[in-house]
Formats: C-alpha cells, sequence, structure tokens
C-alpha cells in the first residue's frame, strides 16, 4: 500500500488494536472505530501460546505484557477422581523462543491501547457499523449515528458477530456449535488455591472441562478461569448469557457434583463475582476472507472453538500478518496472500479437534514465526 492510504479498522478489541500498530510500524495510517462507549473490555482472558507471544513480542511490549500476566510452566490434566491423567512439565521459552501466558483481555487490551496511543493511533468510540459501500476509489462506512467515514481499504476486526461480514457477505448466517462456556475471574487469597506457574484442567462425565491458571503476579483478582460444556440445544439467553450469577453457578455445580476434588476449586467459582457466559457459534468455512477492498481477521473470520485453544493467538496472527502483507503489496495481492497463506494453516489446526488428524499439533501451533522485515516507519 502506499504510504498516504488511509486504513479503517472497525473493532478496537485486541485483533484492532494489534493491526493498528503493525500498520503503523508500516507507515501506514489507520483509524479504529469501537463500538463500545469507551475502552470497557468484556470477557474475562485467555492463555497466549507461544505462536501468539511471540506476536507481542514483536511489538515490543514484552516486559509489560509480563508484569501483568503469569507464565505458564506445567499443564495438569485431571479426572473428577482427582487423578492425574496427563501432565506436561517444563513447558518454557526454551522449546519455542516464547513464553505462554495466562492474562486477562482487560490487562492485554490495556497494553495494546498505551501502544496504540503512544503511536498516535486514533480510536474513536461509540461507532456502531450500519452499512458499506465499495467504489473503484475506496470503501465508505456509514454508522448508526449517520456519520461516514472515507477509507481506502476497511479492516473488519469486530468479532463473532461482526457487522463487517455481515455486510459483504449477508447470507451468511452463524451456527450454533454445540458447546458453551462460561469464564470468570477469582482470588487467590480468597479460594486457597496453590498456584503459581501451573495451568490446571478438570475433565467430567459429558465432556465437561473446567480449567484455571493464575493470571497476573499481583493483583487481587488473579485467578482466570473456563468451564466448558457440551448442549446440542443451544441455552436459552435470558437464562444463560444474562441469567443471574446464581443461576449459571448452580449449573456449574450441577455438572461437577460427583466430583472429589479439591474444595478450594468450589471456592474459585463461589468467589468469582462477575460471570462471562456465551453460547459458541461456528461460521464454517468462508468463501473468502475479503470482497473488494474489505477483509476480515481475528474473531470475525473464525470464531474458533474455545477447546482449540487459538482464539487470541489467530488474532495476533492475523493482525501481523495481514499489515506485514499491507506493507509489501498492493491491497489486492495482500488480501490474496494473507489468505492463501493463513488459511491452510487455521484450517488443519481446527480440523484437528474435528477429525483427529494425526500429527504433531502442538509443534505445529508454536513454532509459527512471522518474520517482520525493516521497519517503515515508528515513532
Amino acid at each position: 500500500m502506499q504510504k498516504n492510504e488511509h486504513v479503517l479498522i472497525i473493532g478496537g478489541g485486541i485483533a484492532g488494536l494489534a493491526v493498528s500498530i503493525f500498520l503503523k510500524r508500516a507507515g501506514i495510517k489507520a483509524t479504529i472505530f469501537e463500538s463500545k462507549p469507551s475502552n470497557d473490555e468484556s470477557g474475562a482472558g485467555f492463555v497466549l501460546t507461544p505462536n501468539g507471544f511471540k506476536v507481542l513480542q514483536s511489538l515490543d511490549c514484552e516486559q509489560e505484557i509480563l508484569q501483568n500476566s503469569t507464565v505458564i510452566k506445567s499443564m495438569h490434566m485431571i479426572n473428577q477422581e482427582n487423578d492425574e491423567v496427563f501432565v506436561q512439565r517444563d513447558y518454557s521459552d526454551k522449546y519455542y523462543n516464547s513464553a505462554m501466558i495466562n492474562i486477562t483481555r482487560a490487562n492485554l487490551a490495556n497494553v495494546l491501547l498505551k501502544k496504540a496511543n503512544h503511536l498516535g493511533i486514533e480510536v474513536k468510540y461509540n461507532k456502531k457499523l450500519d452499512g458499506l459501500k465499495q467504489s473503484n476509489k475506496g470503501v465508505l462506512a456509514t454508522f448508526e449515528d449517520g456519520s461516514t467515514v472515507e477509507g481506502h481499504i476497511l479492516i473488519g476486526a469486530d468479532g463473532t458477530f461482526s457487522k463487517t461480514r455481515t455486510n459483504i457477505f449477508p447470507s451468511l448466517k452463524l451456527d450454533y456449535a454445540g458447546i458453551w462456556g462460561v469464564q470468570g475471574v477469582s482470588s487467590i487469597e480468597d479460594t486457597k488455591l496453590n498456584l503459581s506457574a501451573e495451568f490446571y484442567g478438570y475433565m467430567g462425565k459429558n465432556n465437561f472441562l473446567l480449567c484455571f491458571a493464575k493470571c497476573h503476579p499481583t493483583n487481587q483478582d488473579n485467578i482466570l478461569w473456563q468451564a466448558i460444556g457440551v448442549s446440542p440445544e443451544k441455552l436459552p439467553i435470558n437464562k444463560f448469557e444474562k441469567g443471574s450469577l446464581n443461576n449459571i453457578k448452580a449449573k456449574i455445580y450441577d455438572l461437577m457434583k460427583d466430583w472429589n476434588i479439591d474444595k478450594a476449586v468450589y471456592n474459585m467459582l463461589e468467589n468469582t463475582k462477575t460471570l462471562y457466559p456465551r453460547s459458541i457459534y461456528s461460521i464454517g468455512d468462508l468463501p473468502s476472507w475479503s470482497q473488494g477492498r474489505v477483509v476480515l481477521i481475528g474473531d470475525a473470520l473464525h470464531t474458533t472453538n474455545p477447546l482449540v485453544g487459538q482464539g487470541a493467538s489467530f488474532s495476533l496472527e492475523d493482525a501481523m500478518y495481514l499489515a506485514k502483507m499491507l506493507k509489501e503489496h498492493d491491497y489486492r495481492d495482500a488480501f490474496y496472500y494473507f489468505e492463501a497463506d493463513r488459511r491452510p494453516r487455521t484450517k488443519k489446526i481446527t480440523e484437528h479437534f474435528l477429525m483427529n488428524q494425526e500429527f504433531d499439533l502442538e509443534d505445529f501451533i508454536n513454532n509459527y514465526n512471522i518474520k517482520w522485515e525493516s521497519e517503515s516507519l515508528i515513532n
């Protein structure tokens, strides 16, 4: 892309902030349009595997991220009788030249927003996308407040329920994936759990999984946990996403009623003040990752199964690779190579869980590394 061309980014979450910073590094101007009224990240957080953390290292914010997260050194899978059935010890950066971390969404977003602000990247809030119109000169975005803005290209980084995706692929519908998840943040001090650098996953009957790890070295709220369950029929929004704290906890407790595990795990759930429940959706395999001057990244593109554990890492990889392509190519070629190079990777990882393919998944995920050539512009 030419350095005087303007990129519109819809969505100010992890993917949108990251791609804006990489574009700035490439000397390309971008403006972020976020539907929320302020920087108020919803959702608890995630584990970032080494492939995702490598992207953060490329953004030169590694130390600040490490100060606001916990490095995972070992992973332990335990059954409902409290028997350890699998353990991977010394999961350290010596294997993949990068750490695996557990971090809250708010802490990661705050680090990226601080970086974007330092670079002078403009973030406009309360901008809910309504419509798009493309021409041979650019793309015009219209927002629900009646305002419009024109740019050379537009990047849709607006999540699972992407309005950008709806505009360019109006016939595509989200399908319920048969899975639900609940996230929460609790306190080690309140629960008395002995946690430092371990990730624990408890596996129960009916494919129910409860996993947790420490997520911050000093904060009061420093345990990030996630429960994942299976339900052939989607849970009603008014009883789940908008359900009461006690009712959602009761659903989780019911799935754990026969578990013979440390009581501190129950304390972790009981001391959680805010829950983030969500039904998991899938958009399947999109026919294309772009249309004309509009391209999708992150959850707007992948809607990954939480069992894959790659949602945030895919978003960061997408952000870096797309910016790299836009630095090196006209937008048409950039979009082409972005999809041609990234689709086989994301598809292979996802299909491993659907088809039980035989290959070294961990190595395939974590040894991935995007090489960023010389800087074009950095302030």
